[in-house]
């Protein structure tokens, strides 16, 4: 398949896939793109060799770095779809989990102005079939970050290899679509253990926000072993979307949402929060 074809087939953005075709056309074939492919199998290095190799490339090429790294992550989905088959993943697994490329690209346009890729260190999970979408949520091993857990006859320590949950943006994460992912998960990892760690599971939302929402919905699945608050704007943009100063007083207030944050933030001088929970699926 070529760009073209492959941008499509991920559902990219037409206005991305334009941006993006001209550094498709100058990696298209090189040993380069083999090169950051073979950078991404390994995983879990501490230095982001393939994203750092197109950076560079970039440059040459005299073109933004998020640019190049959204052609090449919409390239190397040939290879992600090679992966899939050699392990017998689904082929629906395979087209649902590619929703992530327009997700990150909108994201990087909204953040930057312009589309790209600059979440692309993210997206190598996606790329090696180390993360995989099910429905509306993603999942993926990892080891279990608290010392220790102990309930309904599941017993965890540290590093045990749980399911983590991950919330990517979408759709409103109802109850209905959030047990049909999990049960999708249960029958693919053989599993119902599942772990995640997330604003979205920060324990002041039951105080903040009605009982029929989906976000409380979805926190109240976990078992909350950690909770925290720090004067923290990390996740803000998720609910506000990128802004230059997230000052309280002056955050918008379009959403119940959002104003119902805006209000906890004034009042609790700016602390965010979150959490780390625990799921036992039944079903």
């Amino acid at each position: 398949m070529d760009f073209d074809s492959l941008a499509g087939r991920a559902q990219l953005q037409p206005e991305a896939a334009a941006y993006a075709a001209p550094a498709a056309r100058l990696l298209e074939g090189t040993e380069l793109l083999e090169r950051a492919w073979r950078e991404l199998l390994p995983g879990d290095r501490e230095e982001d060799t393939a994203k750092t190799m197109l950076s560079v490339a970039a440059a040459g090429f005299g073109m933004e770095p998020n640019r190049v790294l959204l052609a090449a992550t919409v390239l190397l989905t040939r290879n992600m779809e090679d992966e899939y088959r050699k392990h017998g993943y689904a082929e629906d697994i395979f087209l649902d989990s590619l929703q992530d490329i327009p997700i990150w690209a909108k994201c990087c346009h909204e953040e930057t102005g312009l589309w790209g890729m600059k979440e692309f260190s993210w997206l190598e999970k996606t790329l090696r079939a180390k993360l995989w979408r099910l429905g509306r949520l993603e999942f993926e091993h990892i080891g279990f970050e608290a010392e220790h857990y102990g309930k309904n006859g599941v017993i965890l320590n540290k590093d045990d290899t749980v399911i983590n949950v991950h919330i990517p943006e979408g759709s409103p994460i109802t109850r209905e679509k959030c047990e049909d992912s999990f049960k999708k998960a249960v029958s693919f990892f053989g599993s119902n253990v599942f772990v995640c760690e997330s604003w979205l599971l920060w324990p002041a939302h039951r105080e903040m926000l009605d009982e029929k929402s989906n976000i409380r919905a979805f926190m109240d699945l976990f078992d909350i072993v950690e909770a925290w608050e720090k004067p923290d704007t990390h996740d803000l943009w998720r609910i506000f979307g990128y802004l230059k100063d997230y000052t309280p007083e002056t955050l918008p207030e379009r959403t119940k949402l959002q104003r119902a944050y805006k209000k906890r933030l004034i009042a609790n001088g700016g602390l965010t929060g979150g959490g780390y929970g625990v799921y036992i699926f039944k079903g």
